[in-house]
Order: C-alpha cells, then sequence, then structure tokens
C-alpha cells in the first residue's frame, strides 16, 4: 500500500511518532520516508476527489438542509486538492497534504482567492467555535463536563440552511480538482514505470516488518 502511494496509508506515516505504535516506529518512519519520495499527485487527487464525492452525495445531494460539520467532510479533501496543486512542481515529499485543516485553509493559494474570502472566513469560525466548545469543557467539573459535553454533541447534530457562499466555493474546487486530475493523468503511466525501479527498497521494507512481528510474537510466546 505505501508503494501504491495509498494517502490513507501515507498520512498515518505522517502523524507524530508518539501516536504510532512503539513498536513499529522504525519501520514507519522507514516506509514513510519511501512513500513520501515517491508519491504520486494523480493518485492523491483521485483519492481525495472520491472522497469528497462521497461525502457529497452522502450528506448534500438533494437536501436543502445539512449538519454543518459535514462542510469540513467535503471540503477538507477538496484542499487537500488544492495542496497537492500548488506542490506538483516542487519536491514529492511535499506533496503529501498536512492532516490539520488550519494549514490548509493557510495555503497561499487560498489566502489569495479573494472570491472565496467569505467562505474560507465563514469555515474559520465554525472552526474556532468547535474548538471553543472543546477548551470551555474541560474547564468544567466532571459532572458539568459531561452535560456540557452532550450538549455540544446535540447542537453540533442540528442541520443547519445549506449555505450558498460554501457551496459556491465547494463547486469551485471540485472543478478545479477534477481539472487537474485530467491533467495529471497524462503523466501517470510515467510514474509508474519509475516507480516499478523501487520494487526491490520495498521489498527490504516488507522483510523488515515480518522480522519485526516475529520478534513480537516470539516475545509473546516467551512470557
Amino acid at each position: 500500500m505505501v508503494w501504491e502511494s495509498n494517502p490513507g496509508i501515507l498520512e498515518w506515516f505522517s502523524l507524530p511518532q508518539n501516536l504510532i505504535y512503539r513498536n513499529y516506529a522504525s519501520i514507519a518512519e522507514k516506509a514513510g520516508a519511501l512513500g513520501k519520495r515517491d508519491v504520486g499527485a494523480a493518485v492523491l487527487v483521485h483519492h481525495y476527489i472520491n472522497i469528497a464525492n462521497k461525502h457529497q452525495k452522502l450528506y448534500f445531494e438533494n437536501k436543502h438542509t445539512v449538519v454543518p460539520k459535514k462542510y469540513f467532510y467535503v471540503l477538507r479533501p477538496l484542499l487537500c486538492v488544492k495542496w497537492v496543486a500548488s506542490h506538483t512542481e516542487g519536491a514529492a515529499d511535499n506533496l503529501l497534504p498536512p492532516p490539520d485543516i488550519n494549514a490548509l485553509l493557510s495555503m497561499p493559494a487560498i489566502l489569495a482567492d479573494n472570491d472565496n474570502a467569505a467562505a474560507r472566513e465563514m469555515i474559520t469560525q465554525m472552526l474556532v467555535q468547535h474548538r471553543q466548545g472543546n477548551a470551555e469543557a474541560c474547564q468544567l467539573d466532571a459532572a458539568a463536563a459531561v452535560d456540557a459535553e452532550r450538549q455540544r454533541k446535540n447542537s453540533r447534530k442540528m442541520p443547519m440552511e445549506r449555505s450558498v457562499v460554501l457551496d459556491r466555493w465547494v463547486g469551485k474546487l471540485f472543478a478545479e480538482g477534477n481539472t487537474l486530475l485530467a491533467r495529471l493523468k497524462d503523466g501517470e503511466r510515467q510514474w509508474f514505470q519509475e516507480k516499478k525501479k523501487t520494487v526491490g527498497e520495498y521489498n527490504t521494507l516488507c522483510h523488515d516488518y515480518i522480522v519485526v512481528c516475529n520478534n513480537l510474537v516470539h516475545t509473546a510466546h516467551s512470557v
């Protein structure tokens, strides 16, 4: 999956090391480095557009109201596409988008898009409100915190009228993403041919992973 530039796996490798199982830290570091080095832009874009399409159909299609946080489900993958578009001319290891949506919203390409400044501000405010709710809940005693968390979760589930401003931005990002994917498809075959030359490195990685797993099994049996 790393060799195929599976975005889900590559994103996992980009997490802080304390969030990765310690027994696999060295393997994760090697796999992450290889994956980022050889990542394919077309694979990333295709993956993120598919995610955005799935959420668009599930939560927005033929609906006049929507739970606010569902906008994040569509916008984050589309912003990831925008990230890839902004980094296709640079080093391959910069192609993988960051996990934090704030970093995506702070991209120069997004900040420079004055036509959709209102949509960006709306999403930013929604994020701020979400995080303020988390911070306030942490300052309460246990019983009050549980009640506040329950109320906060219920409020998040309350649907709102779909935003014309956000819908317009989503539509624009979809159009740009599909145009980018069509352009990247032309070079995908060449990328795949180059990727074949790296199979040996990934085979070595698989061997190291098997050794780690066997050591863990042996340790468990000897306890």
